[in-house]
């Protein structure tokens, strides 16, 4: 019996989600069980794109209070 495979929609469907989020991936693992994994490629000690530092684009710096809340209608 052939071993399992995951479909091309679902690993395009995970390499989508990782570059729409702002990642670029890296390799694509295919375990014996027909799961799979996708590295991200770059820099892991880097940090994220929201740390305290971060503008919100207003020219000042972001801090908790302009961070979207439930009641924004997220």
């Amino acid at each position: 019996m052939p071993a399992a495979q995951p479909s091309r929609s679902s690993v395009s469907n995970v390499i989508g989600a990782i570059v729409a989020a702002g990642f670029q991936p890296g390799a694509v693992r295919v375990h014996p069980d027909g799961s799979f994994s996708v590295d991200v490629a770059g820099n892991s000690n880097e940090a994220p794109s929201g740390h305290p530092n971060a503008t919100n684009g207003h020219g000042n710096n972001a801090d908790a209070d302009d961070a979207p809340t439930w009641e924004d209608g997220l």
